[in-house]
């Protein structure tokens, strides 16, 4: 889950609200597909 918790990370220190919607939706992809 390291990976996960390093780009969010990224994604919320980058400021921008694009790539956070972004990743928050592949990692929600991911999540649902196990």
């Amino acid at each position: 889950m390291e990976f996960w918790d390093d780009a969010a990370a990224y994604a919320v220190s980058s400021g921008d609200a694009r790539f956070r919607s972004e990743v928050a939706y592949l990692i929600a992809a991911l999540d649902r597909s196990g």
